[in-house]
């Protein structure tokens, strides 16, 4: 795989599991598993970082030409 191909994977992956987050996290708060949110919320941005990382350098290399 290209590294363009890479990084499309990666931020696929990390889309799939910003989704899975969302789920938990709406599941969690209707079941009145509030202790669990702060977890869910840490693991999302973490999750949004990783795919900032990836992504903009990028996007700065596609900008500069």
């Amino acid at each position: 795989m290209k590294s363009k191909e890479y990084q499309i994977f990666l931020v696929a992956i990390v889309l799939v599991a910003q989704l899975w987050l969302v789920t938990n996290a709406r599941t969690a708060l209707l079941t009145g598993h509030i202790a669990l949110l702060g977890w869910l919320a840490l693991a999302s941005a973490l999750s949004f970082i990783v795919a900032c990382v990836v992504v903009v350098p990028r996007w700065r290399r596609m900008r500069a030409s």
